[in-house]
């Protein structure tokens, strides 16, 4: 499969008319003053996390008119100004670590043909082999060194395929971008980009998004002040050390598995039988891929990851007290990396455990729900009010600190987990259907460090599709041995199916 670009232009926000929010704009111009980073963004090294979008041929249609790849690649541009006009740092760069800037450097848009597959060809099942080539840049991997010109904050590849189909490559700079940011804004574009085909009936699904929405991870995580605390670079430093550890070298292997809704069913039933109540889908699926992952290690004599990771969004968990209500503190429009990981750790000589850990065809009752309330009970540390304050607080980037040095000193193999459930990325809808299925990343190219034992979970299909296509995608990128284990291991494919075809 060859993809070849056949276009490149830069999307910039479309020139304001009036005064807004910030004051002093004038038509044609954008007089904002640079967007702050909290500390929470000042510590992530600089890497992209990507998303792709496939929209077929067959869902390309409208009742008024065919949809072309020309007149799709229109309309995205325009509903991108008028996107970026309210999210406007995503059009500009990162200065010195502190700021976001040069608001009118814009957010690159490349055009693309593939040639050698059809769509259907492509998805069934989906070359993961492949789906970095419909990205613009390489996620995962660092993308600046000292000297180098800052990244863009996204950029957009439209990959149109001979039969007609198009797939949008979509990457996101992880040092102002999480998850959460990239569901509002991609499902505000989606809204505007509706809005252009039919007005009156999309008019209001476009949010107003205030600055004030915007920048609420600086006030809520301000960087240490001068001389208190561990400088911003330290942390920086420290942080790149264990994303990208000079001495790693290897490629992850990417692989991607479903879960199906019964085979979540059977999971939680499990749970619930060893006395764990209301277990939470989340809770079973990390228990599962955890105790999988530390048997697949076991089997292959490498290292069990007995620490487990979870980013945690925290603009649905920082509240504080106003008129005897419990308020928000951040806007869900919020930009940043507004999220903070939850551990748990597994005692491998625990004498409860029997050896069930270890053994790759078995999930016995008591082990696995041993796991589910480890995890549980690190989500409870993390949400605890003392800890959140604390973390809000002057002392928050010591504490931080203080624990990315522990996790360095230590040495444990770790799981980390990322759920992108429920942020809509499978029914973003830009005015020509929703997309028959999204992929997250490919195979990398070894050209740089790139994390590994990373897990991100997913809907498999939008929510008018989930009678058919039921379930939890599972990317896993992992260390290339612990994988033929894991890809060994019966009782993990009997829950987790391995990379199904995309029917449509």
């Amino acid at each position: 499969m060859t993809v070849s670009m056949s276009s490149r232009e830069k999307v910039k926000p479309r020139p304001l008319e009036s005064k807004g929010d910030m004051g002093g704009e004038v038509e044609g111009e954008l007089r904002r003053p640079p967007f702050k980073l909290c500390f929470l963004d000042q510590v992530i090294p600089p890497n992209y996390t990507s998303l792709v979008l496939f929209y077929p041929m067959a869902k390309i249609t409208t009742t008024d008119e065919y949809w072309s790849p020309e007149s799709m690649s229109n309309n995205l541009k325009e509903s991108l100004s008028h996107t970026l006009n309210s999210f406007y740092p995503l059009s500009g760069r990162v200065k010195d670590n502190i700021i976001v800037d040069d608001f009118e450097a814009g957010v690159p848009f490349i055009g693309s043909r593939v040639q050698g597959h059809r769509m259907s060809e492509f998805l069934h099942p989906p070359k993961l082999d492949l789906l970095n080539k419909l990205f613009p840049v390489e996620p995962f991997c660092r993308h600046t060194e000292p000297g180098q010109l800052p990244p863009p904050q996204v950029t957009v590849q439209m990959n149109t395929f001979d039969c007609g189909g198009v797939a949008i490559g979509l990457c996101f700079y992880h040092q102002t971008m999480d998850a959460a940011t990239t569901s509002t804004f991609l499902n505000t574009w989606a809204a505007h980009s509706r809005q252009l085909i039919t007005p009156d009936s999309a008019k209001k699904e476009v949010e107003h998004v205030s600055a004030k929405d915007l920048s609420g991870g600086y006030s809520t995580f301000p960087p240490p002040t001068s001389g208190v605390g561990v400088p911003p670079h330290e942390l920086a430093s420290l942080m790149d050390r264990l994303w990208f550890p000079p001495e790693k070298n290897t490629v992850a292997t990417t692989r991607r598995f479903v879960i199906r809704n019964h085979a979540i069913a059977t999971l939680k039933s499990r749970a619930t039988a060893a006395g764990i109540s209301n277990p939470t889908r989340n809770e079973v699926i990390l228990a599962f891929i955890w105790k999988s992952m530390v048997a697949a290690a076991a089997a292959s004599e490498s290292p069990k990851p007995l620490c487990l990771r979870q980013a945690v969004n925290l603009r649905s968990r920082m509240k504080k007290k106003k008129n005897n209500k419990d308020d928000l503190i951040l806007s869900q429009h919020s930009i940043g990396n507004l999220y903070s990981m939850s551990q748990s750790f597994f005692c491998d000589d625990d004498p409860a455990n029997d050896g069930e850990m270890d053994n790759p065809n078995s999930i016995q009752i008591g082990a696995y729900s041993h796991l589910v309330g480890l995890i549980r009970e690190g989500m409870t540390r993390l949400l605890d009010d003392k800890c959140l304050n604390l973390l809000s607080s002057d002392r928050g980037p010591e504490m931080f600190f203080q624990g990315m040095k522990h996790l360095q000193s230590a040495v444990v193999p770790s799981v980390s987990f990322s759920s992108w459930i429920g942020f809509g990325f499978s029914d973003l809808d830009f005015g020509w259907g929703t997309p028959v299925w999204s992929g997250v990343v490919g195979e990398a190219s070894g050209n740089n460090p790139v994390l590994t034992n990373i897990f991100v979970l997913k809907e498999l299909a939008p929510k008018d599709d989930e009678e058919v296509y039921n379930g939890v995608e599972v990317w896993m990128r992992v260390d290339p041995i612990l994988m033929a284990s894991l890809e060994k291991n019966a009782h993990f494919l009997e829950i987790a199916s391995p990379n199904p075809p995309i029917i449509f």
